[in-house]
């Protein structure tokens, strides 16, 4: 759950150079509102737990409510691919 944490200085420019191409750009760093962190943080119980369908509902329904960052969106849709792969698993 450490990924999520995000530092104060989040809203600085990041420089960034890719490792294949050697092209530098410069990017924001993402952040998360705390409403959405704790409900995350929450979710991330529920996987630990093992309770990858609830964990994954809550996950859709989190995407589904309100207006989210892109950044925001990201994260969950990355947390969604987690459970389907830990779901596959099973």
């Amino acid at each position: 759950m450490a990924f999520l944490a995000v530092s104060a200085s989040a809203q600085e420019q990041t420089r960034v150079q890719g490792i294949e191409c050697g092209v530098e750009r410069e990017v924001s760093a993402g952040t998360l509102q705390e409403s959405t962190f704790n409900r995350l943080s929450r979710i991330y119980e529920d996987i630990g737990e093992e309770k990858y369908a609830e964990a994954y509902s809550a996950l859709q329904s989190l995407l589904d409510r309100g207006r989210r960052t892109e950044y925001e969106q990201a994260v969950i849709h990355q947390a969604m691919g987690h459970v389907r792969m830990q779901q596959e698993r099973i």
